[in-house]
């Protein structure tokens, strides 16, 4: 596609299905958005479609001063956004007026798109522009957003456990909501009286139809159940809660997190299948004639974590002990060596815990800690009450599932020490409060609260440079988005410690940072978290993979593959982990001595390293690792020297108007995306190949940044690296960078990047922060 404003000419990637779209086959009436194949519903009168050539100046020019005159607008301030060259049937270019009569002939010319950002003109025109018409316009400030649109289909995904094209988006309509819970408002949640725009919006499948309520930007998705209508909705609301309570009672799983994704109705009651969080719990209800409903479990359909024995027999043995039965439930459990390989488990209530150990069938259990009350030391309730209510809004969970576990006063010597502000005069201003330790279902935060409360500091991220912390936790909203997470409100730096060596597990990896000063730093969003290592100012960051992989997995991997080299141990670290669901029981690798059972089954890839060869595992949740002979025990020598990129791979040269452009592609997605930044400042994002230009992104970054990027093109001589490549290791998964500027083109991969020329590296480090930045404000 080509884009145009009044006086130049620039390249965009997009198909003209995207022009038939506004052209009139997409529908905002009545709130309503359909989008119709383009191929079931041609254009009246349009006869060929089948040239690209480039639109001629003066019928751009004709087409922007119609709808000048039109519409009033200025020139400068439209763009044509789509154009098609074109056949037309007869005189009229097939837009006739009511009652005009058209001269039967076939008129060569084109079909052109332009718009000012809120409404589209459709036109048609002979090949000169010499006669143009108007042939449609529509309003285009409604249409769903990508990222709501994705978000609200991955919901229902995971509601419905239906694959996302047996969803169809029905209808999106733009509103603004009475309170920061969209006014879906869970049991005892605090919700913030302020508004919220965003969006309602209706999904379909063959058998259910649901509602969402979303922020503007859908970081923010909940369904109306009221006002959904569901297959399970047949199975009695009573019996649904305790199913979902059961299932989060047995697993650790928060309750909010579970849905019924099956309810099917069987001789004298149900087959019903609760998921949420990588767990499947099926039940059979048989309905008796005084009793109500009999429960069982069916152990073997059931797919959880922690096995389902040892949960059952730790919650018996712990209802022994404690007096609040109906409210007893697991809170968290790992992976313990005791008792040949078995599990730490905590129960509690709302204010009690217990820890026990148990071996791997449940049939072994002792109890290892009493429920030692907390020592809140005489704490406030006006603080107490507002650190609950902060942990509350900012991680959705409930502050009944939330508990003070310790608290200790403080005062500080200065007032910016309780807000972790990096910068502080230290003038001696005595500033008394406390510090507070909140524990969740699955994490700690220790906020600082100053005496009457009106400060409640618990992010980190001022005590770090502001490039630093911004690094990091786009890394890791990109990483939740990734692994399917609902990112919740914001991401914050929970926990902060200083590492005058910002990389000290470097082993014998070459080109690897030492002796620089940095942070250990975990972001969270109040319900997972991630570790990262990153330079103080922002330039290089790593995901710290021995905190984020259990160490018995970890130590179990680095083993495997000492024994596999026949070398010691330390000589091996990891490099990368990823999050991953594999297609069965065996982890995707096909095995001649076991059945594989075909079954969603949560893990990770691992990447192991000596400095000169890397390894991928395929590892499980339960600890079942397997190397991945494809990705595998691959040379990384080749990463030393760049090669020159082949003439026949190089991409076209940069259109008159654009400064630079970035093609990636690649990695687990196996996705293209072309990134470019014009002269006017726009920065635009487009998925190659998607025919409904669905995920289009548009930003813009000020003139003076424009301006420094075009200066830091020249200072950091990119021209002197054109046309070179730093390779990829063949068969790994990872992504390709394809820069280019008006100088030439650059390739690299995201392994490689550490290997780029200074000079090279830090522009990549600019380009990279620019985009992050316009991404992280929603484009």
């Amino acid at each position: 596609m080509k884009t145009y404003n009044y006086e130049h000419l620039t390249t965009k990637q997009s198909q003209i299905v995207t022009a038939l779209v506004l052209s009139g086959i997409l529908s905002l009436g009545s709130g309503l958005t359909f989008i119709r194949s383009a191929i079931a519903a041609p254009v009246p009168d349009l006869l060929v479609n089948t040239t690209t050539e480039d639109l001629p100046p003066s019928v751009a020019r004709a087409v922007l001063q119609d709808i000048s005159r039109r519409e009033g607008v200025l020139a400068s301030q439209l763009m044509i956004s789509e154009y098609n060259q074109t056949t037309w049937r007869n005189g009229c270019l097939g837009a006739a007026r009511p009652g005009e009569f058209c001269t039967q002939a076939l008129v060569p010319g084109w079909q052109v798109v332009a718009t000012d950002g809120n409404q589209a003109w459709t036109y048609h025109t002979n090949s000169q522009g010499r006669s143009v018409r108007l042939a449609n316009s529509v309003e285009i400030g409604n249409k769903l957003p990508s990222s709501v649109r994705s978000a609200v289909v991955q919901a229902a995904t995971r509601r419905l456990q239906v694959s996302s094209s047996r969803l169809q988006i029905a209808e999106a309509k733009q509103r603004t909501w009475g309170d920061s819970c969209l006014e879906l408002a869970k049991p005892e949640e605090l919700c913030n009286a302020v508004r919220v725009a965003g969006w309602q919006v209706v999904v379909k499948s063959d058998t259910d139809s649901l509602v969402y309520h979303t922020n503007r930007s859908g970081s923010l998705v909940r369904v109306n159940e009221k006002a959904s209508e569901s297959s399970d909705k047949k199975l009695p609301n009573r019996i649904r809660k305790g199913l979902i309570k059961s299932a989060s009672r047995l697993t650790g799983v928060d309750e909010t997190i579970f849905d019924i994704s099956d309810a099917k109705k069987t001789r004298g009651g149900w087959r019903v299948t609760v998921v949420g969080n990588g767990q499947r719990l099926v039940y059979d209800l048989i309905r008796e004639l005084t009793m109500g409903y009999n429960i069982t479990l069916d152990k073997k359909a059931s797919k959880t974590t922690l096995p389902l024995d040892v949960a059952q027999r730790v919650l018996i043995q712990a209802e022994e002990i404690s007096r609040d039965r109906r409210d007893l439930k697991i809170i968290s459990f790992q992976r313990q060596q005791w008792s040949n390989d078995g599990w730490q488990v905590t129960v509690g209530t709302k204010d009690k815990r217990w820890v026990f150990l148990s071996d791997s069938q449940g049939k072994r259990i002792e109890l290892v800690n009493n429920n030692t009350p907390p020592d809140n030391g005489n704490l406030p309730n006006r603080v107490s009450n507002a650190v609950l209510r902060d942990a509350s809004n900012w991680s959705g969970i409930s502050t009944s599932r939330l508990k003070i576990t310790k608290a200790e006063k403080q005062t500080w010597s200065n007032p910016c020490f309780l807000t972790f502000a990096r910068v502080c005069n230290k003038a001696y201003i005595p500033t008394p409060g406390w510090i507070v330790t909140v524990n969740s279902d699955s994490q700690t935060w220790v906020y600082r609260v100053n005496e009457d409360a009106s400060v409640v500091s618990l992010d980190r991220s001022p005590q770090m440079s502001t490039t630093a912390a911004r690094m990091i936790k786009v890394d890791a909203a990109r990483r939740a988005r990734q692994e399917g997470m609902d990112l919740g409100n914001e991401l914050r730096i929970i926990a902060l410690e200083e590492k005058p060596d910002w990389d000290n597990s470097c082993g014998n990896e070459r080109n690897c940072n030492r002796g620089e000063f940095g942070w250990q730093a975990t972001v969270s969003n109040g319900r997972n978290s991630w570790v990262y290592r990153v330079k103080d100012d922002g330039s290089d960051y790593a995901l710290a993979v021995e905190v984020n992989l259990p160490k018995n997995i970890a130590n179990s991997v680095l083993a495997d593959v000492a024994e596999e080299t026949g070398k010691p141990v330390n000589q091996f670290r990891i490099v990368n982990v990823e999050k991953r669901q594999w297609s069965d029981s065996c982890l995707g690798v096909r095995r001649i001595d076991i059945q594989c059972v075909r079954v969603l089954t949560p893990g990770w890839q691992v990447t192991v390293s000596n400095g000169k060869q890397r390894w991928v595992y395929r590892v499980g949740e339960s600890g079942a690792i397997a190397l991945d002979e494809d990705a595998g025990n691959i040379s990384i020598d080749s990463k030393t020297n760049p090669v020159p990129i082949p003439s026949s791979e190089l991409p076209p040269p940069l259109e008159s108007g654009i400064v630079f452009r970035q093609i990636s592609s690649g990695g687990f997605t196996g996705a293209t995306y072309e990134t470019i930044l014009l002269d006017d400042g726009r920065l635009i994002r487009v998925r190659m190949g998607d025919a409904n230009d669905s995920e289009r992104t548009v930003g813009r970054i000020s003139w003076q940044k424009l301006q420094e990027f075009e200066n830091l093109l020249q200072q950091k001589g990119f021209g002197e690296f054109s046309n070179m490549k730093y390779p990829a290791d063949r068969g790994a998964d990872y992504i390709t960078y394809t820069l280019t500027s008006r100088d030439g083109t650059i390739q690299y991969n995201d392994i490689s990047q550490k290997n780029l020329p200074p000079n090279l590296r830090s522009l990549v480090s600019v380009w990279n922060l620019m985009v992050n930045d316009v991404q992280a404000q929603g484009y």
